[in-house]
């Protein structure tokens, strides 16, 4: 139990960005994936120094799961990526519990 809480006050995992990247489109799936919820921190265009507040795209479920972010305040400077996953509590060892995630850039995927 050494997941992070902070600063969201939910379990979740972090990836964070060395320089702040523009994100259109996120998708997680996995086979023990009920769903989640993602949060992006973005950078102040002013100081390059992440905002206080993440901003959610919203809880889907399933196993195959996407978020447009185009519209999304922000997506074009992002620090870090927050994932809140729902996994099936039956789903047993690591490798049954594998997520994939992908990101992409305009035409560019930054992470496959």
């Amino acid at each position: 139990d050494e997941m992070l809480e902070l600063p969201l006050g939910k379990r979740h995992v972090v990836l964070a960005f060395e320089e702040p990247v523009p994100i259109e489109r996120l998708r997680l799936r996995g086979e023990a994936l009920g769903g989640a919820e993602v949060f992006l921190a973005s950078a102040d265009p002013a100081t390059g120094i992440e905002m206080k507040d993440s901003v959610s795209l919203g809880h889907q479920t399933g196993q195959a799961l996407t978020w447009d972010t185009r519209e999304v305040a922000g997506a074009d400077r992002v620090n870090a990526i927050r994932i809140v996953a729902d996994l099936i509590p039956e789903t047993r060892g690591a490798e049954g519990r594998r997520l994939g995630l992908s990101i992409e850039s305009g035409a560019n995927e930054v992470l496959p």
